[in-house]
């Protein structure tokens, strides 16, 4: 085994091992369930300057592999309003069911794992 077999061995165990469920839907209708590791902050601190501004942080990450054994592409975010977007559903630990969709796809095909950029849909 090399070391990135050895570092996709090791997403799969601490990815799905004990992460978050959260539903994937394509813009064809399709969904599952994945586990995802996944942040939801409401805060976000200037990179420039360190002062925080107003703004939300939502993201997950998602293994590669079992987005392409469950019959998925690579979700991208979908910059014309007149297509269907990517969505990711999701339950926040206090139990409020979240609805977002992709705004960027950012994968580490080195680690098999792809960050998705959320944003709420209202």
């Amino acid at each position: 085994m090399n070391l990135h077999q050895l570092a996709e061995a090791d997403l799969a165990f601490t990815l799905e091992g004990d992460g978050q469920t959260v539903t994937l839907t394509a813009p064809d209708g399709t969904s599952a369930d994945f586990q995802a590791i996944s942040n939801d902050i409401s805060l976000v601190i200037d990179p420039d300057t360190g002062v925080p501004v107003s703004g939300r942080n939502a993201n997950v990450a998602l293994r590669i592999a079992s987005l392409r054994a469950a019959g998925f592409e690579l979700p991208r975010g979908i910059e014309d309003g007149a297509e269907v977007p990517w969505l990711v559903g999701y339950t926040t630990v206090n139990g409020d069911q979240i609805a977002t969709k992709v705004m960027t796809s950012n994968p580490d095909r080195s680690l098999g794992l792809v960050t998705l950029r959320l944003e709420l849909v209202l």
